[in-house]
């Protein structure tokens, strides 16, 4: 955490690590919690271990208690998170994955609501109002409603 006003950093907390196809480590946050995918990764180690992101983890922003781990599947794209709490997560399978991010989760916790594209969403989804929008390998840009899971429409990229 950075104070704003110094510039100073008053507070890490340890969100997992970097991915090293994209050279960051994704993550979203507010001033409640922050989410980020998880995969084991000791480059270090002779040999190298390493598995691929396949869980989202949650911590408080404030303690830095962990909050929940959700497996989710394989996935390269980094998470959002909205001015609702709500996070949302795409995977190699083609699904997006919503929760609500910000609280405990019971053990082994499921998420909300998915919904399955036609390929892999590899980017992060973006929320504008009540929908959800992300791309995904089947050349499809989906537009989600995101309070009754029902698609709004979709455009087939021609390229």
């Amino acid at each position: 955490m950075v104070d704003k006003k110094t510039g100073e950093i008053v507070r890490e907390i340890e969100v997992g690590h970097v991915d090293y196809r994209a050279g960051h480590a994704p993550f979203a946050a507010n001033n409640d919690v922050v989410v980020y995918p998880f995969g084991v990764q000791d480059i270090h180690d002779t040999p190298p271990l390493t598995q691929a992101f396949d869980r989202m983890m949650a911590k408080d922003i404030k303690t830095g208690q962990k909050l929940y781990e959700m497996y989710t599947g394989y996935t390269f794209a980094e998470p959002f998170l909205d001015d609702d709490g709500w996070a949302y997560q795409g995977t190699l399978d083609g699904y997006l994955f919503a929760w609500k991010a910000d609280k405990r989760l019971a053990n082994r916790p499921k998420p909300n609501w998915s919904f399955r594209a036609g390929g892999a969403i590899n980017d992060k989804s973006i929320v504008f109002g009540d929908y959800v929008m992300f791309g995904a390998n089947d050349g499809v840009f989906y537009c989600l409603n995101k309070k009754r899971v029902q698609l709004n429409g979709n455009i087939k990229l021609m390229i």
